[in-house]
């Protein structure tokens, strides 16, 4: 299996939970791993949340955006605002090829307010998309470098 995971991380926290998904991946076959940049970002935290609460897209670097060519899409974004960060949402936007594709959405929060939320929103556009089927995961920024129980989330999943 040829899976691809996608990611935006600020602390490091939805990058290590890429991470930790991408070594169980691996145990199926060949895994690719992008973590977007978004250009000219914004410094103040506060701003970045004030983005992603009004829904706003970013310019991201330029990464593949025709997933055609993979099995399984994985996207992992963290929770801003009760939102997902501008970059997965022009992410989002772009993605192409996941028609027929088994996706994964997770994404990684503080208070937990608003991850359903995300989650909820980052399905319904792999499913617009043309997604066969899309499994969903969330994980505290306080579990997000425990590999034991992100590993047992996915084991729940059937991943």
């Amino acid at each position: 299996m040829k899976s691809l995971i996608v990611y935006y991380s600020q602390t490091g926290n939805t990058a290590s939970t890429a991470i930790v998904l991408s070594n169980i991946l691996k145990e199926k076959g060949e895994v690719k791993i992008l973590s977007l940049e978004v250009k000219d970002e914004v410094s103040s935290f506060f701003k970045k949340c004030k983005q992603a609460f009004f829904k706003k897209r970013v310019q991201i670097n330029k990464v593949p955006t025709d997933i055609s060519s993979y099995d399984l899409f994985c996207i992992g974004s963290p929770v801003w605002a009760l939102h997902p960060v501008p970059a997965i949402n022009t992410y989002l936007d772009q993605v192409e090829g996941i028609a027929g594709k088994e996706a994964i959405a997770f994404v990684t929060y503080g208070s937990g307010l608003g991850k359903g939320r995300v989650l909820k929103y980052m399905r319904n556009s792999l499913l617009n998309k043309g997604a066969s089927k899309v499994r969903t995961f969330s994980v505290s920024q306080f579990h997000s470098k425990d590999s034991d129980h992100i590993k047992k989330i996915l084991k729940d999943l059937g991943i």
